[in-house]
C-alpha cells in the first residue's frame, strides 16, 4: 500500500494517513441519533474553535454559518414588517455571533443587545460596531443564562438554534426569553421540521475538510 503525506492527484489535493486506514469509525455514526439527546459537543467558547467560525460567519460565499449580507437584510425587513419595532425600540440578538444582525437593528435606530459564547465573534463584534459609530451592547455568555436588566420589544434566535436543544434546554431558554420579553413583545426563532429536512433532499454524507471546523 503506497502513502503519502501528501500529493497532488489529478490537480486536487489529498491528506493520505500513513499505515492501516482505521474507518471504524464511521460505523458510529451511522445509527439514527437519539431523539433530544444532549448536543454540547461543540466548543463554542474554545478559542481557537471560534476564530475558525468567525472566519464561517464573514465568509459571504456561502450560508454556513450566517447568512449572506442580502438575506439578512431581508429578514431584518421582513421581522420589522410583521413586528413593527420602530427606532428606539429595544432588541435583543441570543446567539449574536459577530454582531451583523445586531449591527443592521442598530443601523435602523434600535436599541441593541446581542449575547453569543464565542470569544471571537464578540471581540470581533464590539470592535465593529465601535469603528461604526454604533452603542450596541454585547455579552459574552451562554445564552441559556439569559439574565436580561431591560426588556426588549423583539428577541431573536437565528439560524436554527432552537433545534439543538434538549427539550428541557429548550423549556428553561423560552422562559427566559419570555421574562425578557415587553408586554406584547415577539420572539423570532428559525427552526427547522422533519418535512422541511425531506423536502430539501439532503442526505446523510462525510467528507473530510482539511481546513474545516
Amino acid at each position: 500500500m503506497k502513502t503519502f503525506d501528501r500529493d497532488e492527484i489529478e490537480g486536487e489535493m489529498y491528506q493520505i494517513s500513513k499505515g492501516p486506514l482505521d474507518l471504524s469509525f464511521l460505523a458510529a455514526l451511522l445509527p439514527d441519533p437519539k431523539p433530544f439527546a444532549d448536543g454540547r459537543q461543540f466548543p463554542w467558547n474554545d478559542p481557537d474553535f471560534s476564530r475558525r467560525m468567525l472566519a464561517f460567519h464573514l465568509d459571504e460565499s456561502h450560508d454556513w454559518a450566517s447568512r449572506r449580507a442580502n438575506k439578512r437584510r431581508e429578514l431584518i425587513d421582513e421581522l420589522i414588517a410583521v413586528t413593527g419595532v420602530a427606532p428606539g425600540d429595544r432588541a435583543l440578538d441570543l446567539g449574536c455571533g459577530p454582531g451583523l444582525y445586531c449591527q443592521e437593528l442598530a443601523q435602523r435606530g434600535m436599541l441593541v443587545d446581542g449575547w453569543d459564547y464565542a470569544p471571537a465573534s464578540i471581540e470581533y463584534a464590539r470592535h465593529q460596531a465601535q469603528v461604526a459609530g454604533l452603542e450596541i451592547r454585547y455579552t459574552r455568555d451562554d445564552y441559556r443564562n439569559l439574565d436580561a436588566v431591560e426588556r426588549f420589544k423583539m428577541v431573536t434566535l437565528i439560524y436554527g438554534d432552537l433545534n439543538v436543544f434538549s427539550w428541557s434546554d429548550a423549556v428553561a431558554l423560552l422562559r427566559r426569553v419570555h421574562l425578557a420579553l415587553l408586554p406584547g413583545g415577539f420572539f423570532y426563532a428559525d427552526v427547522t421540521s422533519p418535512a422541511a429536512h425531506s423536502a430539501s433532499g439532503v442526505r446523510r454524507h462525510f467528507a473530510y475538510h482539511s481546513s474545516g471546523l
